[in-house]
């Protein structure tokens, strides 16, 4: 489409070229025809000369008297005719030369405005050889890509085609959106679980809750070879498979032999368009999955199923760190009772004690310092240094006192305490 617009517009370009050079043309040759008409005025003039000097001429045969005249006369033509020779000539130079820089100067925008196109079209060819080699390489890429994608998918299809491997790919399916949902292997859940009954029942994935609690997930791939293989296949048969393996999952009872388990189990499809024909087709199914205590799961909502488990992990983590904290304030609470118990002993046997300095110093200010004293004034001792009276303790040690009453630190801190007690198995 591109390469048709350029060769139009070369073409009108063309054409217009044409039709101006025509223009120029016939304006030249209206001027060479004005210019011609005044030639032949002028050669009838010539003519008009020459015939009145040949009459002349015959009157300077009767006339001899009028030759000078005629030689004059003859003379004068001659320099007129040569001016006018000359001035024609002139004319017509001038005349050619303005029409040729006038034409020239026409014609050189259409020139340029050519040369341009010329250039444009030349650059356009080659940004367009540039841009087939860069869509031919892509094309050759995608074609790779392609056979690649359906050597994949064909081998794929093979591998599907067999229900052992159907059952494992929804397997690893549901192991990937486990990990995607940030859980861990033998921590957040198991694969391959054996119950402890005697049925020894095998659950494909159990999810381990807060409280001991289980969540069991089996993984289901009911699809057969035909509806792998084609587009347009009927989803009555997915039904049919599903509804089978809803019965399986009631009869297997996977909530009565996994301790502390809900009383449901999910059934996960690997696949959207899975879940999506299974309940366009049937509308009805998940009641009927519902009334066999089956959840039917699609990945977008079984992911949000394992998000909404992760946070109740995190808020049991939160309830145990909070028991923790309140044991841990119970355990301080009652050392500090038994230090504040110290306390007081200290301080009562420090009232003691200073009763009893007191008693001393009252003792040996009545007693001793007086004879003490009298030795002083017998100058006896070679010390110079008197021996002053003992002083009174009058500060006594205080209790320390708790800035709340100890009866609701206790309330608060005791084992009966709503926030240190664990959720109740029916919440």
């Amino acid at each position: 489409m591109g390469v048709f617009a350029i060769s139009l517009l070369s073409q009108t370009v063309c054409l217009y070229f044409t039709f101006f050079s025509l223009g120029i043309a016939l304006g030249v040759l209206f001027s060479f025809k004005i210019f011609t008409k005044k030639l032949s005025r002028q050669h009838e003039i010539i003519r008009d000369l020459e015939h009145s000097k040949a009459i002349l001429q015959m009157s300077l045969d009767t006339r001899r008297s009028q030759e000078q005249l005629m030689e004059e006369f003859s003379h004068k033509l001659t320099s007129v005719s040569q001016a006018f020779a000359r001035d024609m000539k002139t004319e017509s130079q001038e005349f050619f030369s303005e029409k040729t820089q006038a034409i020239t100067s026409v014609l050189a925008p259409v020139h340029n405005t050519l040369s341009a196109f010329k250039q444009n079209l030349e650059n356009f060819e080659t940004k367009q050889a540039e841009d087939r080699g860069a869509l031919k390489e892509q094309l050759s890429q995608l074609l790779t890509a392609e056979q690649k994608l359906e050597r994949e998918t064909q081998a794929l299809t093979n591998i599907l085609k067999h229900p052992g491997s159907r059952g494992r790919w929804g397997e690893i399916q549901l192991e990937r959106i486990l990990e995607i949902s940030g859980m861990l292997k033998y921590c957040d859940y198991s694969t391959q679980t054996v119950d402890s009954s005697e049925s020894s029942s095998r659950a494909d994935i159990v999810i381990r809750l807060p409280q001991n609690r289980s969540l069991v997930i089996d993984a289901k791939t009911p699809f057969s070879e035909e509806y792998l293989t084609d587009n347009h296949a009927d989803p009555t048969d997915l039904v049919k498979k599903i509804k089978d393996h809803i019965k399986t999952l009631k009869t297997k009872s996977y909530w009565d032999k996994f301790e502390q388990s809900p009383e449901f189990v999910i059934l996960f499809l690997p696949g959207e368009s899975l879940f999506n024909d299974a309940i366009r087709c049937a509308p009805e199914l998940m009641d009927y999955a519902g009334q066999s205590n089956v959840i039917l799961s699609s990945p977008v909502t079984l992911m949000a199923l394992l998000k909404t488990v992760t946070h109740v992990w995190k808020q049991e983590n939160l309830q145990n760190q909070i028991r923790e904290i309140g044991q841990l304030g119970k355990d301080l609470y009652q050392r500090m009772h038994k230090l504040f118990d110290h306390f007081h002993k200290v301080g009562k046997h420090l009232g003691q004690a200073v009763h009893s300095y007191n008693d001393m110093s009252s003792s040996l200010s009545a007693r001793v310092l007086p004879i003490l004293r009298t030795f002083d004034k017998l100058e006896l001792s070679s010390s110079h240094n008197k021996i002053e009276a003992l002083s009174q303790v009058s500060t006594l040690p205080h209790s320390p006192k708790v800035p709340y009453p100890e009866n609701d630190l206790a309330e608060c801190l005791s084992p009966e305490a709503s926030y240190l007690k664990p959720p109740s198995s029916n919440q």
